[in-house]
């Protein structure tokens, strides 16, 4: 049995596929799965205020392998997923056999064998830095998202677990000297204030329907040394923020 806890709340269905990648690469990859097959897939999401949602895949077939198991699950949840925001995910094979259900293409073995080159560059990189994944995979899980850390996810190519999903272009705290009307005039980058020189872009969401709502105002702005920052304050915490959309 897999699990992983989703970095927030969501009912994207490429956020919840790239968990179930994740944890079928995990599955697949436990030393009992060794030339190995399975019958079918059990997958279970902890759903945001509402009761779990669960579903049992059974091949027609033994699968081998994580890709071909990822195309059959996906081709399912198409039509039958969560329609809730997801938290966390479970994963668990089933009707483990020694026998295949059908040969191999090339195709998957060519990919096997990238697999296999890429994990073991992660080992090693592994060795190198105390165990910590080293190499990531970017997923689009949801690329018209307004706030850009969801829009997209790390996703470790270590297969053992050793990491979770993460999101990108994550917003820092950053200083800001306000204007009359609430507008960036200053912003403290390292230890130097720059200047503003002027507002290039403005934009703002309230997402007041989110498991965590958001609720913000962008500036997009040219300092005085020429350069380009990408602020915004989040109403709900009167705080500010830098962030590269």
């Amino acid at each position: 049995m897999e699990h992983a806890a989703l970095p927030f709340a969501s009912a994207s269905l490429e956020l919840l596929l790239a968990a179930m990648d994740t944890l079928l690469r995990r599955a697949y990859a436990q030393p009992r799965m060794r030339g190995r097959y399975a019958g079918g897939v059990a997958l279970e999401c902890a759903l945001y205020r509402v009761a779990p949602w669960q579903k049992d895949f059974h091949f027609r077939r033994a699968v081998g392998d994580w890709q071909r198991a990822s195309r059959i699950l996906r081709g399912q949840l198409e039509s039958d997923h969560p329609r809730a925001p997801v938290e966390e995910v479970t994963l668990s094979l089933s009707g483990i056999t020694g026998e295949s259900g059908s040969q191999l293409s090339l195709l998957s073995d060519l990919r096997s064998d990238r697999e296999g080159r890429l994990a073991e560059a992660e080992r090693q990189l592994q060795a190198r830095t105390g165990g910590k994944p080293a190499l990531y995979r970017v997923v689009p899980v949801a690329p018209w998202h307004p706030a850009p850390e969801l829009r997209a996810m790390q996703v470790p190519l270590d297969p053992s677990g050793a990491g979770e999903m993460r999101p990108l272009s994550l917003p820092t705290p950053v200083a800001v000297r306000e204007g009359p009307e609430g507008e960036p005039e200053a912003v403290q980058l390292g230890n130097r204030w720059r200047r503003v020189a002027h507002v290039e872009d403005r934009w703002c969401f309230d997402l007041w329907w989110m498991p965590q709502p958001l609720a913000r105002n962008y500036y997009r702005v040219g300092r005085e040394d020429g350069g380009e920052v990408t602020l915004f304050r989040d109403r709900r915490e009167n705080r500010w923020f830098r962030q590269d959309p």
